[in-house]
C-alpha cells in the first residue's frame, strides 16, 4: 500500500481490509470505518505506550449495522417454530450443527447465493461467529435485509445446550 501511495499507482485500500484466500485463489474486501476515538487515544498516549488501552484501540467496527442474534434468542425462535433459514457457513465435515440448518460453506457462497431466502429471517453461523459476521456483512451489502449473525457461533450454541442439561 505504501508503494502504491509513493508511486501514485493503483487503488489504495484506505478504509478497507483485503481478505485473501490462497487455498481457493479468491479475495474480497471489507469496508471498515475509522475509529476516531481510538486515533485520539493513540495520539494522546503515544509518549506513554504502557498505559495504552489496546483492546479499546482494536475494537472492531465490522459489526456496526449488522443484525445479531444470541443463542438464547435463536433457541426461543426455534422452540416457537418461527420460520427461519439457518445457514452453516463452515467447510464440509463439521460434526456439530444446529438441527434444520443448511450447509453453504463460505468459500462457495457466491455459487449458492440463490439458495438463500430473502423473504424470511436468515441466521448465519460458523464456529465462533467471526466468519459468519463477515458473511452477514457481505449478504447485507448484497441487499439481504433480514439476515442475522449468530453471536458466538456454534460454540455459543453448544454452551447454551450444555447449560440446559
Amino acid at each position: 500500500e505504501v508503494i502504491k501511495m509513493i508511486t501514485g499507482t493503483g487503488n489504495i485500500l484506505s478504509g478497507k481490509v483485503l481478505v485473501v484466500d490462497t487455498l481457493r485463489s479468491s479475495f474480497y474486501s471489507i469496508a471498515i470505518k475509522r475509529n476516531e476515538h481510538a486515533v485520539e487515544q493513540a495520539m494522546k498516549l503515544k509518549e506513554n505506550i504502557i498505559n495504552f488501552d489496546y483492546d479499546d484501540f482494536c475494537q472492531s467496527t465490522l459489526s456496526e449495522g449488522i443484525k445479531q442474534i444470541s443463542s438464547q434468542e435463536l433457541s426461543k425462535k426455534l422452540i416457537s417454530r418461527d420460520t427461519i433459514q439457518l445457514i452453516d457457513i463452515r467447510e464440509s465435515g463439521c460434526l456439530d450443527y444446529i438441527e434444520g440448518s443448511v450447509s453453504i460453506p463460505m468459500s462457495r457462497l457466491d455459487k449458492n447465493i440463490s439458495h438463500i431466502k430473502k423473504d424470511i429471517p436468515v441466521v448465519i453461523y460458523c464456529d465462533l461467529g467471526i466468519n459468519s459476521l463477515i458473511t452477514t456483512k457481505i449478504l447485507t451489502d448484497l441487499g439481504f435485509d433480514n439476515v442475522y449473525n449468530l453471536t458466538g457461533g456454534i460454540e455459543a450454541w453448544k454452551n447454551l445446550k450444555e447449560n440446559k442439561k
